[in-house]
């Protein structure tokens, strides 16, 4: 399968390339493993600040077309701060515009049984969404 990279200048001095995409993932996947080897060290707010870089750099990969390196960095996010919203947001929207709404729904529903405080807040981002899945109860 062809994919289309959008928004890649070749006149641009530093484009992202499928080679420097790797390497951003690669650091991302040492990150996680970081903070999966000792919950200790870091706080809930560092964790979730790492997490909103990771966050940000899914953003990036998604509005450029890596549908596959977002992905990933989503989940790497999730993992370095489960119970931030920011990443599974991330991850559901893309869900939802590669097609698979289901699973974003389900992504939602799972976060919040996991973190009652934050049913309005996924309730919320449902609402953003596209109405194939704003409609689906938690």
């Amino acid at each position: 399968m062809i994919e289309t990279r959008r928004h890649e200048r070749p006149h641009s001095k530093n484009p992202l390339t499928a080679e420097r995409a790797a390497q951003s993932l690669d650091y991302w996947r040492a990150a996680a493993q970081r903070f999966a080897g000792d919950s200790e060290a870091l706080d809930s707010n560092s964790r979730k600040a790492w997490a909103q870089m990771a966050t940000a750099q899914g953003n990036l990969f998604a509005g450029r077309q890596y549908s596959a390196e977002a992905e990933q960095t989503y989940r790497l996010a999730r993992n370095i701060a489960p119970a931030s919203l920011e990443p599974v947001g991330g991850l559901a929207r893309l869900l939802v515009d590669t097609g698979r709404a289901a699973e974003a729904y389900q992504l939602l529903d799972d976060f919040a049984r996991a973190h009652s405080g934050q049913r309005g807040a996924v309730e919320a981002f449902r609402r953003t969404l596209r109405p194939a899945i704003i409609a689906s109860p938690i």
